[in-house]
């Protein structure tokens, strides 16, 4: 890593335990949304669950260019994922290849259940790490919640990818397979460890999911009442720490940017600025930011796109839960 970005990271991380308004340091860590189109229903996204946000589309790599151009020198690690599945951009190899170009950290978390997945292309694109989300080691307990996958299909495509790995003499991508841990699922968490292995994977993570409140009816319908009773509902304590104002930043299809990678980036009403309009240098250290990071030493925002940092930060919401 360039003495550049070393000392940017550390002056975020100074300004965040100081929790300064006025940023001196861009980011180091991206949220890169290739797509936020996805072909399964996820009963808890709002993706899956056409929830009415930003307009369905794919990045071009003219944004990709403006971002590497402005954030390139700064950039440590990109996460080419948000609210759609990263595979079905028709160009997503070329976009990872921008960022690893720059030498910067590259990771997608997929669903894999991609008919027309190339594990050596992805092989071949430098690719860092490939978190695959399945959430089951058997069929019945995956289409619980990866409703409109194919469980077989995702299988033969990690496996794929192991093998590809081994032929290409690669250590890359690191395969991460991930598994949400629901009421419904928590049974098979010992056999998903032994599938992981199986299958090739490097590693396993077993992760709690978030339960927006507005979705959570379209998730109930597969609960024993025991298990719903074990649902962890949304909590209204506010947050003890947050990084996203002075360390990363969201960046939507459509060049949006988003503070972070939770409900606001798929609402284009709490967008704070485009880099397809402006420098990213003029929204991160706007009036916008400002109001944004003074939430965090207890300032209550007046423009209402620093609201859902409010809300965050206290707990308390101005109106009923939306994801």
């Amino acid at each position: 890593m360039s003495l550049q970005k070393i000392l940017n990271a550390g002056f975020c991380k100074l300004a965040q335990a100081g929790r300064l308004a006025r940023a001196r340091s861009l980011p180091f860590s991206a949220v890169v949304e290739p797509t936020n189109v996805c072909q399964l229903q996820c009963p808890l996204c709002v993706s899956g669950m056409k929830v009415k946000g930003r307009a369905p589309g794919f990045m071009s790599t003219g944004t990709a260019e403006k971002i590497i151009d402005q954030l390139g020198p700064y950039l440590y690690d990109v996460e080419l994922d948000n609210w759609g599945e990263a595979f079905l951009h028709p160009k997503i190899m070329e976009l990872v290849k921008i960022f690893k170009n720059r030498k910067i950290h590259v990771a997608i978390s997929s669903n894999l259940s991609l008919k027309n997945f190339d594990p050596e292309a992805v092989v071949n694109s430098g690719l860092d790490l490939l978190v695959a989300s399945v959430d089951g080691a058997t069929e019945s307990t995956y289409l619980k919640y990866r409703r409109g996958g194919d469980f077989k299909l995702v299988l033969a495509n990690i496996r794929n990818l192991a093998a590809a790995k081994k032929k290409m003499q690669k250590s890359n991508p690191f395969v991460l397979m991930k598994f949400l841990t629901f009421p419904h699922n928590l049974h098979e968490q010992d056999r998903f460890k032994q599938l992981a292995d199986e299958l090739g994977a490097d590693d396993t993570l077993f992760w709690p999911p978030n339960y927006p409140a507005g979705l959570l009816k379209n998730y109930f319908a597969n609960l024993t009442p025991e298990q719903e009773a074990m649902l962890c509902r949304p909590s209204s304590a506010g947050l003890k720490s947050c990084h996203w104002p002075w360390s990363a930043v969201t960046i939507n299809w459509d060049g949006a940017i988003s503070v972070c990678c939770n409900g606001n980036s798929f609402h284009p009403e709490l967008d704070l600025g485009n880099i397809n309009h402006s420098k990213f240098r003029e929204i991160w250290f706007g009036e916008i930011y400002l109001q944004i990071r003074k939430v965090f030493s207890d300032a209550e925002p007046q423009d209402p796109r620093a609201r859902p940092c409010w809300q965050c930060w206290t707990g308390k919401q101005d109106q009923p839960d939306t994801p």
